[in-house]
């Protein structure tokens, strides 16, 4: 699939044991509301992804 600039293609990062390893404040708080960033450096082309844009997918 390509992405929405049609330059490359999505990918899904997993993150295994996430709601063990980042505890939310207050405790049970619902994942799906977390504010999570993620980008490449530019010197990898710059890319950048927030879940406050798209969702976090919760299995």
């Amino acid at each position: 699939m390509k992405s929405p600039t049609r330059e490359g293609d999505d990918r899904m990062i997993l993150l295994a044991n996430f709601t063990t390893r980042s505890p939310s404040t207050p405790p049970g708080a619902n994942v799906a509301e977390y504010v999570i960033d993620g980008y490449f450096d530019q010197a990898l082309g710059g890319d950048f992804w927030t879940s406050t844009r798209d969702a976090i997918v919760i299995e």
